[in-house]
């Protein structure tokens, strides 16, 4: 997984679970958090310290057929978003300051 060899290069420990997933789900979320252009791990990476963590959580939620409700929960021991900008997080094209 790209993400992982990033994190190892910046001594962060990076760990994956996925829970009630099928090999039909967790092959495309495996995908999507390697490349894809949402990717959960980036930011946390980003501002995440050596000697850090970043934990991310894949839960299905309800399979639809081929489709189904994933739940995807990222923590980390990063510097973390101020209150008055988490507002701005899941807002199209919205973007928040560095510092």
């Amino acid at each position: 997984m790209i993400q992982q060899q990033k994190a190892d290069s910046m001594g962060i420990n990076l760990s994956c679970k996925f829970i009630n997933f099928d090999h039909r789900f967790l092959v495309v979320l495996m995908n999507q958090i390697a490349v894809g252009p949402s990717e959960p791990a980036k930011n946390a990476l980003k501002f995440t310290p050596k000697d850090g963590f970043v934990k991310i959580t894949c839960e299905l939620l309800k399979e639809l057929g081929e489709s189904g409700a994933i739940k995807i929960k990222v923590q980390d021991s990063g510097i973390g978003i101020k209150e008055e900008e988490q507002s701005k997080l899941f807002q199209l094209f919205g973007f928040l300051e560095s510092s």
